[in-house]
C-alpha cells in the first residue's frame, strides 16, 4: 500500500533507522508522531503555544506524506479507510491549534498507537484491522 521509497520519506523526518524494513520505518514514524504529540500536549500545559504549533505542524506533514503514499490502485478498501483515518487525523490536528486542548493530543496519541500496533502486527504476519476513530465515519 506505501511505495517504499515514500514509506522512507516519512521516516526520514523522524530519523528511523536506515536499512529497517518500510513496514518497521512505519512503526517507527508512528512512534514518532505520538511522541511529537506528547510534546504539544506538554506545551499547551505550560503555555508555550508556538511550540505546540511547531510540533502539530511536524506530525501533520507526517500525516502528509502518509496519505500521499497510498496506493489506491493496489490497497483497495484498506487504503480508502487509512485516506479517511488521515484526513481525520489532519482536522484534529487543526483542532489542537485552534482549541489548545490536550484532550485532543490524547486522542490522537490513542489512535495513532492503534494504527502503529496495526503495523506491527503486519510486520509479525497477523492480520490487522484498521483502527476507526471515534466520531469519524468511513464510509463514502
Amino acid at each position: 500500500m506505501y511505495p517504499m521509497k515514500s514509506a522512507a520519506a516519512a521516516a526520514q523526518l523522524y530519523g528511523a533507522a536506515a536499512g529497517t524494513s518500510p513496514v518497521a520505518e512505519l512503526v517507527e514514524v508512528h512512534d514518532g508522531m505520538i511522541a511529537k504529540l506528547a510534546e504539544a500536549r506538554r506545551a499547551i500545559f505550560d503555555g508555550r503555544i508556538e511550540d505546540r504549533l511547531h510540533l502539530t505542524h511536524k506530525v501533520a506533514a507526517v500525516v502528509d506524506v502518509l496519505q500521499m503514499s497510498l496506493d489506491h490502485a493496489h490497497g483497495g478498501e484498506v487504503a480508502e479507510h487509512l485516506d479517511r483515518l488521515y484526513l481525520y487525523f489532519a482536522k484534529r490536528l487543526s483542532d489542537i491549534n485552534l482549541k489548545n486542548d490536550p484532550a485532543i493530543c490524547d486522542e490522537l496519541m490513542a489512535r495513532l498507537a492503534e494504527l502503529r500496533d496495526g503495523w506491527r502486527a503486519v510486520a509479525g504476519g497477523a492480520p490487522v484491522a484498521v483502527p476507526t476513530p471515534a466520531g469519524a465515519s468511513l464510509s463514502a
